[in-house]
């Protein structure tokens, strides 16, 4: 099987800090059983992460969450996290290629049940079309999708696909138990036994509780 790119995006300015990047790296080590290479995309220099981070640099200067959307410049194929998310278990088979797009139905099921998240992103094939179309017009994307019905980048992710005729697919679907909530699973104690991966999205951070 080719080598699996897991990748994370780190733009400073926010909560997250180079340190975050290198917990992850170090949870993926423990729990993946696959050739790999970890990337992060950011705007910090080389030297600011460990040695086992490959770091490729983003070049778009767009805002917070929109420089994920350089990601699709430089990888065909990838498993993206966010970096609030704790992995707990085996993430061997979810990290591993599969044709097409998969991410999160969103976990918040209180505001926007079933709409595609962006905290988990799997692909195998060409999305550098997402990256040129929101290049097209960022400001007026951006304005767009502060719509809660169509929110941010994962929103925009979405509509691209969709209008691509490429619509993503489910990763919760594709590995049942696996990803759960820390707020509507582990706080209330719930769908635990199989759970790989913590999805955090949004306070507290992994680091708080």
């Amino acid at each position: 099987m080719a080598q699996v790119n897991i990748v994370c995006v780190l733009k400073s300015g926010g909560d997250f800090k180079p340190e975050h990047v290198e917990r992850l790296a170090r949870q993926i080590e423990q729990h993946v059983d696959t050739d790999y290479v970890f990337w992060c995309m950011t705007d910090y220099p080389r030297f600011a992460f460990a040695e086992d981070v490959h770091v490729l640099p983003l070049c778009r200067d767009w805002p917070g969450w929109w420089s994920k959307l350089e990601l699709f410049d430089h990888f065909e194929r990838a498993f993206y996290l966010d970096l609030d998310t704790t992995i707990v278990g085996d993430i061997t088979e979810i990290v591993k290629p599969k044709r097409g797009f998969y991410a999160l139905h969103d976990l918040d099921t209180r505001n926007r049940a079933g709409r595609m998240a962006s905290g988990i992103m799997r692909w195998e094939g060409d999305c550098g079309f997402i990256t040129r179309q929101f290049a097209l017009s960022p400001q007026a994307f951006m304005t767009k999708h502060r719509d809660p019905h169509s929110w941010g980048d994962q929103g925009f992710i979405s509509e691209a696909l969709d209008l691509a005729g490429k619509p993503p697919l489910t990763l919760q679907f594709d590995h049942p138990g696996k990803i759960v909530s820390y707020k509507l699973n582990v706080l209330q104690a719930r769908g635990m036994e199989h759970a790989a991966i913590i999805c955090h999205h949004g306070k507290p951070r992994p680091w708080e509780v």
